[in-house]
């Protein structure tokens, strides 16, 4: 997103939209040409009903809940940062363009570093130092949204967490459906997955209405208060039974 953001500054919108056409066709043909087709597969109807299950599973919803508001509180600033970088920061659109490739840059580094941090501290420690740093680069964020030199430095720190919540939120769900659900690790990752858009979803929804009502930069403290209901939801969860004893070492 953000190099589309980017190449759609330098060329009409249009040739990004054919871009992304031609990449999901990319991916259709992929799959096509790949995919396995057995299709006499006995197993596949108790599977099904397996994974129905594991989508009511409230220990895998409960951990699916935290992608949803730490993704809520990243997105209620993030769909809205290109605003808030040309109205409060004053920066021209080139160079709001160029921060918003340094947020995809830093997002890929971010990517890998929270894999490995989930490697080194387990899940339950690596999501929570990316939800507690959220919150603080979101609060900074209120605070700072006028000065440009901090608005580089955030605005890439932002994209290295959000990102950086990806493996370690997907390992800690997916070590919740080995213990409760471990006939559907797939659907388990696949309710990460859509806790993720719900989280960009309501987020986008959280920051409309915050800037209705009380302007752009308050949807950065608005993002860090969903960012903290996550954090005080996974203390709850990291001090019940039912999840310790998954033992989430990645």
């Amino acid at each position: 997103m953000p190099l589309g953001t980017y190449l759609g500054s330098v060329l009409s919108w249009q040739v990004i939209f054919i871009a992304v056409a031609a990449s999901g066709t990319i991916g259709f043909l992929g799959l096509l040409a790949l995919m396995p087709t057995d299709r006499n597969d006995g197993s596949v109807q108790a599977n099904a009903m397996d994974g129905f299950k594991a989508m009511f599973n409230p220990r895998l919803l409960a951990g699916a809940g935290i992608t949803v508001l730490a993704y809520a509180g990243a997105f209620a600033l993030y769909t809205y940062i290109s605003p808030i970088l040309l109205q409060v920061t004053h920066v021209t659109e080139s160079t709001a363009s160029l921060l918003m490739l340094g947020y995809g840059v830093m997002a890929a580094i971010g990517n890998v570093w929270g894999g490995r941090l989930t490697d080194r501290k387990g899940a339950n420690a690596a999501v929570m130092t990316v939800l507690v740093g959220l919150a603080v680069v979101l609060l900074a964020i209120w605070l700072s949204a006028a000065s440009l030199p901090l608005m580089v430095l955030l605005t890439g720190v932002l994209g290295a967490l959000t990102y950086a919540a990806v493996p370690a939120l997907q390992a800690r769900v997916i070590g919740l459906s080995h213990l409760h659900a471990p006939q559907a690790p797939a659907v388990a990752a696949g309710l990460n997955i859509a806790g993720f858009n719900g989280g960009i979803a309501l987020g986008s929804l959280l920051g409309g209405a915050s800037l209705e009502a009380m302007g752009l930069t308050s949807t950065a403290w608005v993002g860090a208060v969903a960012v903290g209901l996550g954090i005080v939801w996974m203390l709850w969860q990291m001090r019940r039974p039912a999840f310790l004893a998954a033992r989430l070492q990645g």
